[in-house]
């Protein structure tokens, strides 16, 4: 395996989910710039020969002072999928979905 080092840092980098075009990967990481807890960021790059670019995180309109983690994007797009612990949920940790666009 190759190390993908414009995604990673020195905290928790993990849960990658691409995008079916390969331009863009979201990611759960307690970087810098986190609001909380882990949260999702996203990358881009223009091709899928091009590197990656630094990771933004996704803000409040999807993360929380909580975990959120495992992103998924609905085919069209238009629906981010994800877990999450904040509170309000019917378990430890619940599926949520932000339809803001990806």
């Amino acid at each position: 395996m190759v190390l993908v080092p414009e995604l990673n840092s020195p905290q928790v980098d993990q849960r990658p989910a691409i995008t079916h075009d390969g331009k863009e990967i979201f990611i759960s990481s307690n970087r810098a710039g986190t609001l909380g807890g882990l949260d999702l960021w996203v990358s881009t790059r223009t091709t899928t020969l091009e590197a990656w670019s630094p990771p933004v995180n996704l803000g409040f309109t999807v993360n929380s002072p909580f975990v959120e983690i495992a992103a998924a994007v609905s085919s069209d797009r238009e629906t981010l999928f994800f877990g999450s612990d904040r509170p309000g949920g019917l378990g430890l940790s619940d599926l949520r979905s932000s339809s803001s666009g990806c």
